[in-house]
């Protein structure tokens, strides 16, 4: 992982849509067709700040913080 970056596993059980969004609700990274077990990356192309993680069709939301 390069500083500044996030990693995380998507630990679905069928391939999905995961959608990263800023504090206001902007889509700032979208990954498509997402296989359970992979590893996806995010934080080298925005700013510090609060980031929401959520995966399509479902209402569970992640919230992570990046630092720079």
């Amino acid at each position: 992982i390069g500083v500044g970056e996030i990693s995380f596993t998507y630990r679905g059980s069928r391939p999905s849509d995961v959608i990263v969004r800023d504090i206001m609700g902007r889509s700032v990274k979208e990954f498509t067709d997402v296989r359970p077990g992979t590893t996806l990356r995010f934080g080298n192309a925005v700013p510090s700040g609060v980031y929401f993680i959520s995966i399509k069709g479902e209402s569970k939301i992640n919230r992570v913080t990046l630092v720079k």
